[in-house]
């Protein structure tokens, strides 16, 4: 996976993560830059790991880069552990979103990451931490080794995550309880849960996708009354 420090979104969080270090660096049109980041500690972070490491700029964010892949993994691998008992559909699930992670996702311009440093970098495995602390709180089916563990703490665990996503970016750890909400919704033991929780996921799925095409149709419509 290749690190593009310059590209898309990383020319807005490297701008501010270099006027966090040199106040004087960007005199003018830095409200550009902080309104967008004004919520997220993700540059104030990435600016002390400078200052403290005495690292450049970039070398930093190359090593933060590559932690951010291996901490996507691994907190994938705890994810599958609690899904499949062998080792091997594990290793096979950790594979495919390897292999898969650089991808645009369907209908969008996203990929599941992005191939250089930013807010969402960290706030992916803290989303996917979360979702192993609610399964092994919901539905302890299976561990690596040892004994389950106790439920407190793998709410403390989903909690933290939760915590640690809102710290990078706020609309994925949105996205991050939403999933843990209608995953405890699925897997509660009270029917009438399960199926309001399907019933309200079928819906969106039906009002958003429709608006999403007026949209684009409205916006197509509009664009050849231009030309």
């Amino acid at each position: 996976m290749a690190n593009h420090p310059y590209a898309e979104d990383g020319g807005v969080y490297l701008p501010e993560i270099k006027r966090l270090l040199d106040p004087g660096l960007y005199p003018h049109g830095a409200e550009f830059v902080v309104g967008h980041l004004q919520y997220s500690l993700f540059a104030p972070m990435m600016a002390w790991l400078v200052r403290e490491s005495h690292f450049s700029v970039e070398m930093v964010l190359l090593l933060v880069h590559l932690a951010t892949f291996w901490m996507t993994l691994f907190a994938a691998w705890l994810l599958a552990a609690r899904c499949y008992s062998s080792r091997e559909a594990r290793g096979g699930a950790v594979a495919l979103l390897a292999v898969w992670i650089t991808l645009p996702i369907a209908g969008t311009s996203l990929m599941l990451m992005d191939p250089y440093v930013t807010a969402r970098s960290l706030s992916t495995p803290c989303a996917l931490l979360a979702l192993v602390g609610a399964l092994e709180f919901l539905l302890p089916r299976f561990e690596m080794e040892g004994p389950t563990q106790h439920g407190g703490r793998a709410m403390v665990v989903c909690c933290a995550a939760l915590v640690g996503a809102g710290m990078m970016h706020l609309l994925m750890a949105a996205y991050a309880l939403g999933s843990v909400l209608l995953l405890g919704a699925l897997l509660s033991r009270s029917r009438a849960a399960r199926v309001w929780a399907r019933w309200g996921w079928v819906q969106l799925q039906w009002r958003w996708q429709p608006g999403c095409n007026c949209r684009r149709r409205r916006r197509a419509r509009s664009t050849r009354g231009l030309c």
